[in-house]
């Protein structure tokens, strides 16, 4: 009954209650001012032109929207203002300037909105205006209809939706006020929904139907680079005569102009894509062309799309095997080649190998299959090979010859937008193999943009991407500043028992290493069995690299001694000196005194025969000397000759603490600053050379130590001028009574009054006496 009771009352309680604040950030970012929007759960959206800016319609969001602390971080040049509409719908942005607006779904449920400087890119789908009344509006020849790929929103995790955009197919020279018309979703065999059905001799029927033959084209090649999947009946091609062997490209062949895809005529007036598209055309500046005097592969020659069938991998391996060996077991050279086509599109880089060593195929054709089968198996590109330098070429060879790189380098020319189209159209399963490194590459030098639009290539497919993916996700979190959560990624990763375990750990240990974070038993155990088992190899030096950092952060610096001493011999560490660096470094900073001590002793040996920058050297000299180590100290400067006069000051230091007092002078000899002279001032007290000490004292302003020389000096004058007032009172009874001790013997009839003067002096000199052993009283002894 009670529980009957609590229901209902949960069950009355007022919706709005449990509604959540979404709070939306920005962010200036040179050329454009930036807006996240992070909704709960991922919401229908889209946004185009209204007056005075831009409005963002919202379907599925029930929560408050708070905007107030977007202008502390960014400026109002380009966002004058934001307001959201009392149901939570229309998000509308204030814009008046020369810029534009562009807008994606980073992840589900994670909205981007830029004002970019400048005009916006041609078709822009956020260009088009909203209507008044956007459901009342009739559909005509004069509208623009944007069909959103909701059919694929799940799988595609960016949430960029692919579009058809028509325009006005008729009075093209009319302003008419385009109206958006939302497309409900269906499945995969939507498109027969679309067939349009004009009335037979009607005058439209004509552009109609080739309206309809071009959105039909589009979709399908929506389909093939993964955005939906269409019912659409497979064409028929004439075969093709097949060449007995393929060759070069011949370099007047490249400049040759490509045959164009075929488009509608232009009085039609449609424009249809998607966000593959818009990944492209963004990121293409200009026409690039390999730039070294190397000619680039033509399209022929390494389009891998075009070796093999998604849906029928297996059955193209056994029909190419088949047609291996003719009649008398007489090898095929150009089933040869189809065969090894046929391995690589399915992803077996070594069979392909095998099959390319074993029969007698095209030695020029050879060499561009063995690069690619080499990429596609995972292994390490061949020097020199025939991929190098066809970066730049506006071809397909140009994804290849970015994977073929050991690494890509800041000032390497690349064909970003071919790179990207040319993968977006891979299958899948060579996506998620070849996407992860590809993106890693491009995120190693910082472009961001290209390695996104890799990365959402992979995403919008259905089903898990793999622990590759994963592992990319957690480097792309790390860029975004999200160093928690690509820990907290790496570290499940890591405890996984799959293929990427290892590249996730040492991506961890890197990531704690740097920040100087704690890591947990079971990670440390992990990476330690890790070490154990790649003592020889290079990922195993980048463990023991991270791990020795680690173990010196957390204070535990005699394992990290044993692998520095491992690391001395371990040829994979090239930088073994930088390594001793840091480590020696967060000793000295860090370190409790008894450790320091205890590492420094036991390491003085392996540091004497190792170039330590002179820095490292001087700081751990210092806290030496602050320790009372005055020899060992020296040993670890090693003071070059000349010294520096960083090392003059450590030297006349450690000439003071071992009593050669005499030799401060001359070791700070043309050594400024207020370290040198507090440390002649010094040797002056420890020679007795008060005077001097105190004008020393006084020029760095050390009032406390001058005063203390100045009553070592007996030089009551200069007491009088900077003692206190009971100071002040004594030196002047004793500068007084030195001059009475000097002065000639007095008259007779000066006695009295020299007498009474004398008493006067001496309570003055009694009470001078009381204050000063109140202001410095005695300290107490051990037995009390």
């Amino acid at each position: 009954m009670i529980r009957l009771i609590l229901i209902l009352l949960l069950l009355c309680l007022p919706i709005g209650a449990t509604a959540q604040k979404i709070v939306v950030r920005s962010g200036e970012h040179g050329d454009f001012s930036r807006l996240a929007f992070s909704f709960l759960t991922p919401v229908e959206w889209k946004m185009g032109r209204v007056s005075g800016g831009y409005e963002i319609r919202l379907k599925g969001n029930g929560n408050a929207i708070d905007t107030s602390g977007i202008f502390r971080r960014i400026s109002r040049d380009r966002i004058k203002n934001i307001s959201v509409s009392e149901d939570k719908s229309i998000i509308t942005l204030t814009v008046d300037c020369a810029c534009h607006a562009d807008a994606f779904e980073f992840r589900p449920g994670l909205l981007v909105v830029d004002i970019k400087d400048g005009l916006p890119a041609q078709n822009s789908p956020f260009e088009t205006a909203f209507s008044a009344d956007e459901t009342g509006a009739a559909i005509t020849e004069e509208m623009e209809v944007t069909i959103a790929d909701e059919a694929v929103n799940d799988a595609d995790e960016t949430g960029k939706e692919s579009e058809l955009i028509t325009e006005d197919v008729s009075t093209i020279d009319q302003e008419a006020e385009p109206v958006s018309l939302p497309v409900p979703a269906y499945s995969s065999s939507f498109t027969s929904g679309l067939a349009l059905r004009p009335e037979v001799g009607s005058e439209n029927s004509e552009r109609i139907t080739m309206m309809q033959s071009e959105m039909l084209r589009q979709i399908g090649r929506a389909a093939a680079q993964g955005l939906l999947e269409a019912d659409l009946p497979e064409p028929i091609h004439e075969p093709k005569p097949t060449d007995t062997h393929e060759s070069m490209v011949d370099p007047s062949e490249t400049q040759q102009e490509a045959p164009k895809e075929p488009t509608a005529q232009a009085h039609i007036n449609i424009h249809i894509e998607n966000s593959v598209d818009r990944e492209i055309a963004r990121l293409l500046p200009r026409e690039i062309d390999p730039g070294d005097g190397e000619s680039c592969l033509g399209s022929d020659m390494v389009n891998v799309v075009e070796w093999g069938g998604e849906d029928a991998v297996w059955e193209q391996i056994s029909q190419q095997r088949r047609k291996l060996s003719g009649e008398f077991d007489k090898v095929n050279p150009v089933a040869a080649e189809a065969l090894a086509k046929a391995y690589i599109y399915a992803g077996f880089g070594a069979e392909a190998l095998q099959i390319i060593d074993s029969f007698d195929v095209d030695p020029e054709t050879a060499l561009i299959l063995k690069d690619i089968a080499r990429i596609v198996d995972g292994l390490p590109p061949q020097p020199n090979g025939v991929l190098q330098g066809q970066a730049a070429c506006d071809s397909e060879v140009a994804l290849w010859a970015v994977l073929a790189l050991a690494e890509l380098s800041k000032g390497t020319d690349v064909n970003r937008p071919r790179v990207i189209a040319t993968f977006s159209e891979l299958p899948l399963h060579l996506r998620r193999f070849l996407g992860p490194k590809l993106a890693e590459m491009f995120l190693e030098i910082g472009d961001i943009e290209t390695a996104t639009a890799i990365r959402n290539a992979i995403a919008r497919a259905p089903g898990d991407a793999g622990d590759e993916f994963r592992l990319m996700e957690a480097h792309f979190e790390q860029e975004r500043g999200h160093l928690d959560t690509a820990e907290q990624t790496l570290e499940e990763i890591a405890t996984d028992n799959n293929a990427v375990a290892l590249k996730a750990l040492i991506k961890l240990l890197e990531s704690k290493a740097e920040r100087k974070m704690q890591v947990s038993d079971e990670i440390l155990a992990t990476a330690e069995s890790y070490l154990f088992e790649q003592r020889t190899t290079a990922d195993g030096a980048k463990l023991l690299r991270s791990l020795t950092l680690i173990y010196a952060q957390s204070g535990n610096l005699d394992v990290a001694l044993s692998n520095l001493r491992a690391a001395n011999t371990n040829t994979f560490i090239n930088e073994k000196v930088q390594l001793w660096e840091e480590v020696l470094t967060t000793a000295t900073n860090s370190a409790s005194d008894e450790a320091f001590l205890k590492f420094i002793f036991a390491a003085h040996k392996d540091v004497s025969k190792l170039d330590i920058p002179q820095a490292t050297r001087q700081a751990i000299a210092k806290r030496l000397l602050d320790l009372g180590f005055s020899t060992r100290a020296l040993d670890f400067l090693n003071a070059p000759v000349p010294p520096s006069d960083t090392d003059r000051l450590i030297l006349a230091r450690a000439a003071l603490m071992d009593g050669r007092a005499d030799q401060v002078e001359s070791l700070l000899e043309n050594v400024s600053g207020d370290g040198a002279i507090n440390l002649l001032a010094q040797a002056f007290e420890n020679l007795g050379d008060y005077e001097n000490a105190a004008a020393a004292y006084a020029e760095i302003s050390d009032y406390d130590s001058q005063k203390s020389a100045v009553w070592q000096a007996g030089d009551w004058q200069s007491l009088q001028q900077i003692g206190t007032e009971p100071e002040k009172s004594l030196a002047r009874s004793m500068a007084l009574g030195a001059k009475i001790v000097d002065a000639d013997p007095a008259m007779s009839e000066q006695v009295l009054s020299i007498d009474a003067s004398l008493i006067e002096e001496s309570g003055n000199f009694r009470q001078s006496i009381e204050a000063l052993i109140k202001d410095y009283p005695a300290p107490l002894s051990v037995d009390e």
